[in-house]
């Protein structure tokens, strides 16, 4: 259901289609998979096939990193080092690398 998703994001092999995109992340994203949630949060930060929404997209990838993404880990880490939907808070920023370092190279890599 992911790789489906990315299909249809990109354009590869199928008419680009965001929709069908976020319904496949969606789909995935139900069954737990951490990249759906990761890449459903990238949808909402870009307002690709959705309206542009960072609070909505923080709750994605919050939802991914809890499920061990660790390029959710780090987009977290971002949106609290520049103030993205969030106020800025670099203790919390630095929270989220610590947690995406510590996680290493085994999470999820970014698309």
């Amino acid at each position: 259901m992911q790789n489906l998703g990315v299909l249809y994001e990109q354009g590869w092999g199928v008419m680009q289609d965001y929709e069908r995109a976020r319904e496949w992340f969606a789909q995935a994203a139900a069954a737990g998979d951490a990249a759906a949630m990761r890449n459903l949060g990238d949808m909402y930060e870009h307002g690709e096939g959705v309206e542009r929404d960072l609070a909505e997209s923080r709750r994605w990838f919050e939802r991914a990193a809890a499920a061990g993404d660790v390029a959710a880990m780090n987009m977290l880490g971002e949106y609290y080092r520049d103030a993205l939907g969030v106020a800025r808070d670099y203790a919390k920023a630095r929270d989220w690398w610590e947690k995406a370092a510590a996680e290493g190279p085994r999470g999820a890599p970014k698309r």
